[in-house]
């Protein structure tokens, strides 16, 4: 081979430019294109440590908590500490014919802080892959006997074929092929989901899994205690499955340690990962009962069904321990709840001065967001829209994803602050800190926040608008 491969050292000197070009040859020229309308997008990150991330100029306070994976903040050291060690003294990786003390012992741990007798882990790579566990787990619990699986009309568990085909969310934008057996209810909605429950009863079928988000993250709303509780009862009744989705919600991002705890109630299984991996590692899990797990795998036959190349890999192993242990040791779960009083002190006080712009306020613990008034009235935006050719963009949501676009943009651009949104069914601006986010950083928040909301929804599409087209 005659072509000249790039080392390590040519990677990390790469400009935007080389980055850029890669990107459009190699990768994907639309997300390319997508995210150059951004400031963000047309700079190269040195460094990060904690709740900021450094340019070769600037340092940016990160709220988006690396979407959900970061509530031990970027590199955090004594995680670091541990990975360096472990590959120090030359630790063996992975190996499937012996046992891993790494595997056992984050096994063990698991069980310690989950209620009831969840006890038996597994251990993937990726959230999507947990929740194909997941649905695998409680469909061969039933032999295959039971056919059908419920989700919300609004979740999102993952993008992987299983993983999307009980997603609901607006974000597969793409009617994919879909697991056979799969229904939706309202979310929130009891009376919804029971409903569904008895008509596949009438169809002489069953449900074998009922999957729940105790918190939509992609929409901030929360499931209600009640809810939880007669979903509970109902799949006690009718021997059914439930699953908790706490892959972003989970590790005290949402306050406790998992927004399930809020309720009385346990699942069957927990699907975690996101912080599970403590920023480093890329690894997920989900924890069931003992009697499913030993019922559905523990036997010869059947054993090595769950498993996978890269499960149980020993540095993720230990990140995972020494990230649990960092949440247990300096009580995550009491900062994050803290953090959200401040989070919503800051969005509430907000609101007030800027009504037009914020809506409804939703969240808990380090992971709050609003709503957006849509900044003309209809009118207006009709006489707008009937002027934009191309159709996606004709959506009943176009301006307000415009203003959130823009608002994110604009607090990146002048305050060298990093937030980020959700474009699917609600639109939402959101902030998704670090647990160990100093103070003095959520009031550098609300001060930038304050001061870019005050140049008007108009002019701040206006900036982003003039922004995009300057970069084509």
């Amino acid at each position: 081979m005659n072509k000249k491969l790039l080392t390590v050292n040519d990677a990390k000197k790469l400009d935007i430019g080389t980055v850029q070009e890669f990107y459009k040859n190699h990768i994907s020229k639309s997300q390319l294109n997508f995210f150059k309308n951004f400031t963000f997008g047309n700079d190269v990150i040195q460094k990060a440590e904690g709740s900021y991330i450094y340019t070769s100029n600037k340092k940016i306070l990160d709220l988006t908590g690396g979407i959900g994976v970061l509530n031990h903040g970027h590199n955090n050291k004594k995680i670091l500490d541990e990975r360096i060690c472990f590959q120090e003294e030359k630790r063996m990786e992975v190996h499937k014919l012996f046992f891993s003390q790494y595997l056992a012992a984050l096994s063990y741990n698991i069980a310690q802080i989950l209620p009831g007798d969840l006890n038996r882990s597994f251990f993937p790579n990726s959230g999507a892959e947990a929740i194909e566990g997941a649905i695998k787990l409680a469909y061969k619990y039933y032999s295959g006997k039971r056919k059908y699986i419920l989700h919300s009309d609004i979740s999102f568990h993952g993008k992987t074929i299983a993983a999307a085909s009980i997603s609901g969310s607006e974000e597969i934008n793409f009617d994919y092929q879909k697991i056979s057996g799969v229904d939706k209810f309202i979310f929130n909605n009891f009376e919804s989901l029971k409903k569904k429950v008895y008509e596949i009863k009438q169809k002489n079928e069953d449900c074998y899994a009922i999957i729940i988000e105790p918190l939509s993250a992609s929409t901030l709303r929360k499931s209600d205690n009640d809810f939880l509780t007669q979903a509970r009862d109902l799949c006690d009744k009718e021997n059914i499955i439930l699953i908790y989705d706490e892959i972003y919600s989970g590790w005290c991002k949402t306050g406790h340690l998992f927004n399930f705890l809020r309720s009385d109630t346990i699942p069957d299984i927990l699907v975690y990962a996101k912080s599970f991996g403590g920023g480093k590692a890329s690894i997920s899990g989900y924890t069931t009962r003992d009697h499913i797990m030993l019922k559905a795998y523990d036997n010869s036959d059947d054993f090595s069904l769950q498993s996978s190349t890269y499960n149980g890999f020993g540095e993720e192993c230990i990140t995972a321990i020494e990230a649990i242990n960092l949440i247990i040791e300096n009580n995550y779960e009491k900062k994050s709840l803290e953090n959200g009083e401040t989070l919503r002190k800051i969005l509430e006080e907000t609101k007030k001065k800027f009504p037009n712009i914020i809506d409804e306020i939703r969240g808990s613990g380090s992971f709050y967001g609003f709503t957006l008034n849509n900044p003309f009235n209809e009118k207006i935006e009709n006489l707008i829209t009937q002027f934009i050719p191309i159709k996606t963009y004709r959506d009943k949501n176009f301006f307000k994803k415009l203003l959130c676009a823009s608002i994110i943009n604009q607090l990146y651009q002048d305050k060298n602050i990093l937030t980020f949104g959700s474009f699917a069914s609600d639109i939402l601006f959101k902030v998704s800190p670090a647990i160990e986010i100093d103070k003095k950083d959520l009031e550098e928040f609300e001060i930038g926040l304050i001061n870019v909301l005050k140049i008007g929804s108009l002019n701040l599409i206006g900036n982003f608008l003039k922004y995009k087209f300057s970069k084509k």
